[in-house]
Parts: structure tokens; C-alpha cells; sequence
């Protein structure tokens, strides 16, 4: 006998055969993907702060282009030879607020990066940068295409209270 429009609402309901199976399946794979990209970042970073062109270049496309938002853009191999000359000790190098989205075989990513670094003789400074690095999946590899690096304010040396005159703040 074929089921009616009224039982197959009943059966979804009654927690019966449901589309979350599928979900399920795809959640997993999703988190799997989230997990991979995660990992790909932290090898990406602990490269550029040994300023190892050798080991990032396999993560880059070939096509690969790093951006920022004064306009200034390098391709791959500018942006390695940049990594592999930086002038600074990098001291300390790592993302914050890390979030991954997948949409199928694209992947991106938005966080902080932030470093620890000095140059020469120079007391250590700090910096935030905030970034979005979007990845492309090929022949079942995770490839980075596009960084983007917005540099953050450095925290205010005080806190002003609101409605302080501008002298104050």
C-alpha cells in the first residue's frame, strides 16, 4: 500500500528514516576537512616562522596570490622569497579566533595571527594581522590560492572613559 503525504509527516516525526542520516555523514566529513585545513594552517605558520620557503611552497597553488589592504600583492614566488629573506626574528607566530568554512572544495579560513618579533637589536614588538586564506581541494589535496592580511591597531596604551574630552583619548 503507498504511503500518504499525512504518513510520511507521521514517520519523520516519530523519529522514523530521517534526511540527518545524510547529515550525519556529511558533519563528519565537514569536520574532517575543518580538522585538515586547522592542521595545513599550523604547518603553514610554524614554516613562515622558521622562514622555510621549502616546506610552505607545497601548500601554496601555483597560482597563489597574497594580498593586503594597502593594495600591495605578491604571487607565489614573491611571497616565498619574502618568507625566506623576512629581516626579523620571528620569536613567536600563531592564529587566534580560527574558523573554517568548506563549501565543497573550496575551503576558507579567518583568524588573528598573531607575532612576536625583533628586529636585529631591537626590543621584540608585537603585531596582529588579521587574515582570511582560502584553500581549493585538488586531486585530493588542500591548496592555499589567496591570503588576505589586514594589520591591527596596537592596543591603546590606556583605556579612556566614554565622553572624555578627544585630548584624553
Amino acid at each position: 500500500m503507498p504511503l500518504e503525504c499525512g504518513d510520511l509527516s507521521r514517520l519523520f516525526l516519530r523519529g522514523g528514516p530521517s534526511p540527518r542520516l545524510n547529515m550525519t555523514f556529511a558533519t563528519n566529513i565537514q569536520t574532517e576537512t575543518v580538522d585538515e585545513i586547522l592542521e595545513i594552517e599550523r604547518a603553514i605558520m610554524a614554516a613562515i616562522k622558521a622562514k622555510d620557503a621549502d616546506t610552505l611552497a607545497p601548500f601554496l597553488a601555483n597560482e597563489f596570490i597574497y594580498r593586503t589592504h594597502f593594495g600591495a600583492e605578491a604571487d607565489r614566488d614573491q611571497f616565498l622569497d619574502s618568507v625566506a629573506s623576512f629581516p626579523v626574528e620571528i620569536l613567536t607566530l600563531r592564529g587566534e579566533e580560527l574558523k573554517v568554512d568548506v563549501f565543497g572544495e573550496v575551503a576558507i579560513l579567518t583568524g588573528v595571527q598573531l607575532a612576536e618579533a625583533r628586529l636585529l637589536d631591537h626590543a621584540p614588538e608585537e603585531s596582529a594581522v588579521a587574515f582570511t586564506d582560502v584553500f581549493v581541494q585538488r586531486d585530493g589535496h588542500w591548496l592555499m590560492v589567496l591570503a588576505y592580511g589586514v594589520e591591527l591597531p596596537s592596543e591603546p596604551d590606556t583605556i579612556t572613559e566614554p565622553g572624555a574630552p578627544a585630548s584624553q583619548r
